[in-house]
Formats: structure tokens, sequence, C-alpha cells
């Protein structure tokens, strides 16, 4: 278990998160779902509703919606609203770990010469 000093320092340890595949969602930038997720997590509480103002493909709302939040979304581009309802009406694929780093100190034996 990791605790931060601030919210912000939370933050700063998500930023090295891998974006995922888009998998042909041209024009649509995916964010890491885990990061996503963590950011949703420490700035909400279940229950509460997620403003994303910036839809694009639907990654926030996605993510508020497993997590048992409500989300509201636009975008300026009819096609990424279309984008981000065909997402979240398709099934869910929740992963069953999600990898965090974690740091623990361990006894390292020493060798015997």
């Amino acid at each position: 278990f990791t605790t931060w000093a601030t919210p912000e320092d939370m933050v700063k340890a998500t930023v090295y998160l891998a974006a995922q595949d888009a998998r042909g969602l041209t024009g649509a930038i995916v964010t890491a779902e885990e990061l996503v997720r963590r950011l949703v997590l420490l700035y909400s509480d279940k229950g509460d509703a997620i403003l994303d103002p910036f839809l694009g493909s639907g990654q926030t709302a996605l993510v508020a919606l497993r997590e048992g939040r409500t989300c509201v979304g636009y975008d300026t581009e009819q096609k990424y609203i279309d984008l981000a309802q065909a997402r979240m009406q398709a099934p869910q694929h929740k992963r069953k770990f999600n990898l965090v780093a974690r740091f623990d100190k361990v006894e390292i034996a020493q060798k015997q010469v």
C-alpha cells in the first residue's frame, strides 16, 4: 500500500501509464484506462457525477460507469458522441487485475563466501 503526501503526488505518479491501443478509433485520443480510473477514484465517490467536456472516445464515461459513478459528457463533433455511445452499449470487459506498482522493503540473503 502506497501513501502520498498530497493528491497531487498521486497524480504525478500516474503519468507513466501507457495509453492503450486505440483499436481503429481514428482521431480519438484514448487515455490509459488505469490513469482515468485512478483519477475518478481519487476525486469522486460512488454515485457522484463526472463531467467530461471533451467526450472523445468515451473513455472517462466508461470508467466512471464501471466505478459506480454517472457521467455527463459532450463533444463538438457528432462522430465522437456516436463513438462514445457505441462503446458504452458494447459488452464491457473489465480487467480481472489492475497492475499497480508496489514498493516494499525485502530482506536480501547474504551469500556465504
